[in-house]
């Protein structure tokens, strides 16, 4: 669906933001491969759904600290459901997208069937959530926030973006 001249316009909406130098920026080799990838992990974006998410990316991106180009399930955040402040494919896309950008039946069918946690795909430890419901219910139990104390294996509860990946 995602076109690569679409990819690179957005790939140089970034790199203008970062202000990288022409040096600094992808070669068309790396550039292929990052598509590739891009569309491996979300290969229902649009190009106007991409093109949209880095210019939210570049509105959100604040600071004078050092930044990089961000993560694809970063970028795409805004598209979808988020995990922890990360796309989660598996949830759907987000309900209130602007009407430019809702997703047409094609994209829908292209989704992950069942819904999954991010923090269980990645971890075994965290299996017991397995959809978004499952981590809300386990959140409204626990608390709304989690850390660790040093030597110490289990968690504190403290804030839900902190939840271990």
């Amino acid at each position: 669906m995602l076109r690569p001249e679409a990819f690179f316009m957005g790939c140089e909406i970034l790199f203008s933001h970062l202000r990288l130098k022409e040096s600094d920026r992808w070669s068309e080799g790396v550039a292929l491969v990052k598509l590739a990838s891009f569309t491996d992990a979300f290969p229902e974006v649009s190009d106007r759904q991409f093109l949209w998410c880095c210019e939210q990316w570049v509105q959100a991106a604040t600071g004078n600290g050092f930044r990089t180009v961000p993560p694809w399930r970063e970028l795409v955040a805004p598209l979808y459901r988020a995990e922890a402040g990360l796309a989660n494919r598996s949830w759907g896309f987000k309900p209130d997208l602007p009407p430019f950008l809702q997703p047409t039946p094609q994209q829908l069918q292209l989704l992950p069937m069942q819904a999954q946690s991010l923090l269980s795909s990645t971890d075994p430890s965290h299996s017991y959530w397995q959809t978004p419901e499952e981590l809300k219910r386990w959140t409204a139990a626990n608390g709304s926030q989690m850390r660790f104390e040093p030597g110490d294996e289990t968690p504190l509860l403290e804030d839900s973006h902190d939840l271990p990946t």
